[in-house]
């Protein structure tokens, strides 16, 4: 059965078993940034015993091939014998390997060597070297073996507590115990905590809810910029001019149907021209009242009857047209909303002769106005 070495975060990371004889990774090119940069996962520190990385601070240039591997931990033996293909400039492709070899100046000058020379050749080694990574893959293996004690994790397999500042004891038991830990973190977005994979080389699992977050914040900022640098001032200006074609009609016509849509109308547009800022004028005092009314309700947001909308009895729910999400973000878009929740909440139903005259009246006016084509 397939061992796998414990990597915190994300707490278990797959180690290929396909490189006996080999590094733990194929070469790749990607940039890396000092690991050790990363703080503990709790956000803070604890007040249990601080626990250090065993392989911080130790020179793996000049490595004792004859040295005892007996009491090294899982981590310490892992470094050790991919330190010897450090040594060769070999480019890493796992994250937490590169990351760590990175805060040895003498590695990223291989590397580069290594790189510029284009040289792709298999790594030579010597027969003292060959040994020593034969031995210490026989230790890792054997210390695979106890990843779990019965259902708790073997915390001592941990093969990247290097990448963090802070583990306590605690910290490790938790781990220990329930083989992850949730804490809390100062981080603003969920996406944050993702970055330092690619940062910092910390690796960690990629979710559906970050998708579903940043994807959900990119179409909000769209959304919003376009609400407020286009739609709003579109919006106004058709408003202003459909409520005006509307109280032309409604000035001049004798047709009681037509004066009667006409009239619905003026109110319609004038009332979301006025919640969006603009100020209809040169309405009948009568028309002016309702107006001015619907507009009073619409901004205090507390539900009441409308005779306008057909609530002579029943209340209608201005509550809902309280901005919310982004909406209460600046004063035009609070307007916005206001417009658009009234715009929306007009309602016109086919089972009234009168409200479907409505409709087709408004669809008139809109099918004649220069506003149906006008560019965005």
């Amino acid at each position: 059965m397939k061992r796998l070495p414990l990597l915190l975060l994300v707490l278990i990371l797959a180690c290929s078993k396909s490189n006996d004889n080999n590094s733990d990774n194929q070469t790749s090119q990607e940039q890396t940034t000092n690991p050790v940069q990363e703080t503990s996962s709790s956000g803070e520190q604890s007040s249990g015993e601080i626990i250090q990385s065993a392989t911080q601070g130790k020179d793996f240039m000049n490595i004792d091939m004859n040295q005892s591997l007996d009491n090294l931990s899982l981590e310490e033996v892992r470094i050790l014998r991919n330190a010897i293909f450090a040594q060769k400039g070999y480019l890493f492709n796992k994250a937490e390997l590169r990351g760590f070899f990175n805060t040895y100046s003498w590695y990223d000058s291989l590397t580069w060597e290594r790189w510029e020379n284009a040289d792709g050749s298999p790594l030579k080694f010597t027969p003292e070297e060959e040994a020593f990574i034969a031995r210490a893959k026989a230790k890792e293996d054997e210390l695979l073996k106890q990843n779990f004690s019965g259902t708790k994790v073997n915390v001592n397999n941990i093969i990247n507590s290097f990448q963090f500042k802070g583990l306590t004891k605690e910290f490790l038991s938790k781990i220990g115990e329930n083989g992850f830990l949730i804490s809390p973190n100062n981080q603003i977005q969920l996406f944050h905590v993702y970055e330092k994979n690619d940062y910092q080389q910390v690796p960690s699992f990629v979710t559906t809810d970050l998708f579903l977050q940043v994807y959900h914040m990119y179409f909000s900022y769209l959304l919003r910029r376009l609400e407020e640098g286009v739609f709003f001032d579109k919006a106004r200006i058709i408003s202003e001019g459909l409520y005006k074609q509307a109280l032309a009609d409604y000035t001049k016509t004798s047709d009681k149907d037509t004066k009667a849509a006409a009239r619905f109308n003026t109110i319609f547009f004038a009332v979301a021209n006025k919640l969006l800022g603009g100020n209809p004028t040169g309405l009948p005092g009568e028309l002016k009242a309702v107006v001015d009314d619907e507009y009073k309700k619409s901004t205090n947001h507390a539900d009441d009857t409308s005779e306008f909308l057909g609530y002579p009895t029943i209340q209608f729910p201005y509550s809902l047209f309280k901005p919310r999400g982004h909406y209460t973000r600046s004063d035009t878009l609070q307007k916005y909303f206001h417009a658009m929740m009234w715009l929306q909440k007009g309602e016109m139903c086919m089972d009234s002769d009168e409200s479907l005259k409505n409709a087709i009246y408004m669809a008139n006016i809109l099918q004649k106005s220069s506003y149906q084509e006008a560019p965005f």
